[in-house]
């Protein structure tokens, strides 16, 4: 924003010294109308229809890639609104049980424990 302001503190400064080092008038001849305008004027004028028509090519790709963010911001929302409608709460019953000491451990052999262990004796 700083840079901004810079930047148009600068132009003024430069636009001001233009105008007071010439001071000259110009003949401008818009259609019909013949106008006699100070050239600082005519050059303002100029770079101002610039701007505009500049803007008027930026303008609507602007406004239709905010539509689309603000279109996708509120899909987000409804996807993020189903998915916890969705998801049930967590419910208590479901959790698994750890074993309490080790000899539950032990009771629960693998089926390829077991056939390592018969493997092994002959």
């Amino acid at each position: 924003m700083r840079l901004f302001f810079f930047i148009i503190i600068i132009s003024a400064v430069v636009f001001g010294i233009i105008t007071f080092q010439n001071p000259i008038v110009v003949a401008v001849k818009f259609i019909k109308w013949p106008f006699e305008v100070h050239i600082t004027i005519a050059l303002l004028v100029s770079f101002a229809a610039g701007l505009v028509a500049g803007m008027a090519l930026i303008v609507p790709s602007v406004w239709k890639k905010a539509k689309q963010a603000r279109q996708l911001k509120k899909r987000v929302q409804e996807l993020e609104q189903e998915r916890e409608e969705e998801t049930p709460p967590p419910d208590e019953h479901d959790e698994q049980t750890e074993p309490e000491d080790e000899t539950e451990l032990g009771e629960h052999e693998t089926a390829e424990e077991k056939e390592g262990e018969q493997g092994r004796n002959p």
